[in-house]
């Protein structure tokens, strides 16, 4: 997007959230309405000390949440958003990327998680990071990045970082991500700059836990200006997608890239927005079914809910 035309679309993207945040805190100020949970836990149920194992699916979905006037997305942005708080209830660990300015449509409108983040509020104040689980989310801590360019700087992106409580003192960290967008060179070196920071933050907080990874990351193996391979390689995580569907090979890298359309993705093709994991000493992780969920997050015209597809992956999990 040319700089003239971000500087559009900042305008607009101001004055628009502006508006919905003001609206939002008159109608809590003035509303006592019934809301589903939203909580980040401090308390664990009591289960049996017989969870030595179990299973848990994990989503990363990139919602597109900013305004209709500035979004890519071609459906209805409320209609579309409150679809997908349905549609992800059959995930158990779901992260997603751009809840911004209809978060209430994504939370309030049928969605039935018990655990999920507290919002840091529309684009300009959020960051538009959210994990909804079925298990307790604990320690959410938010971190935005030190690096940034152009439109990407116009809310606070980053990551953030909670541990979810898969049983009774059986705990994984997890990590919901997004990175600086866009292909140009000074875009690109601020991402590679995202990565270290982020691989930082989980060498000196995940030092010995298993570790969840998921976002989107904007970056491809093949391109020469990405260094999510770093990350990967010195977090030791694993790729999903590598693992299950590539082989265990690292797709080659290409001097000249050409990127697939966000919602032409399959499972046979590298997606920028990627699923990590890490067992440790205690909790040893199996992936399984890696999948992208693009049919099933649709409208009843069969059109994409998001400018991004769904990435999905089951997880098994055992105390070793």
């Amino acid at each position: 997007m040319p700089l003239k035309e971000q500087k559009k679309a900042l305008v607009k993207l101001l004055v628009y959230s502006s508006f919905v945040y003001l609206a939002a805190k008159v109608k809590r100020n003035l509303s006592n309405s019934r809301k589903v949970p939203v909580r980040v836990t401090s308390r664990l149920p009591k289960p049996s000390n017989e969870h030595q194992s179990g299973f848990f699916s994990a989503m990363s979905y990139n919602i597109a949440g900013l305004p209709g006037i500035i979004s890519q997305a071609i459906t209805d942005r409320k209609s579309s958003t409150a679809l997908i708080g349905n549609k992800i209830n059959e995930y158990d660990i779901v992260n997603v990327q751009e809840d911004f300015n209809f978060h209430a449509a994504l939370y309030d409108e049928g969605n039935k998680h018990p655990y999920r983040t507290v919002t840091k509020g529309p684009a300009l104040w959020g960051d538009g990071l959210n994990t909804l689980s079925r298990f307790p989310i604990y320690e959410l801590k938010r971190v935005p990045w030190r690096h940034c360019t152009a439109s990407n700087c116009f809310t606070p992106k980053g990551f953030s970082y909670c541990r979810i409580g898969l049983a009774k003192e059986v705990f994984i960290d997890l990590y919901n991500v997004h990175a600086n967008a866009y292909e140009d060179a000074k875009s690109a070196y601020a991402r590679r700059l995202n990565m270290r920071q982020l691989l930082a933050f989980i060498q000196a907080n995940s030092e010995g836990e298993a570790v969840l990874v998921m976002g989107d990351m904007n970056s491809s193996y093949s391109d020469p200006r990405d260094n999510v391979k770093e990350l990967v390689k010195k977090a030791g995580l694993t790729d999903t997608w590598i693992e299950l569907m590539n082989g265990n090979q690292l797709p080659e890298i290409l001097e000249s890239i050409k990127y697939l359309p966000l919602l032409d993705i399959d499972h046979l093709s590298e997606s920028i927005d990627k699923i990590f994991y890490r067992s440790s000493r205690k909790i040893k992780l199996k992936p399984s079914n890696y999948r992208i969920e693009g049919k099933k997050f649709t409208d009843g015209n069969r059109l994409p809910l998001s400018d991004h597809l769904p990435v999905a992956v089951d997880f098994e999990w055992k105390l070793t």
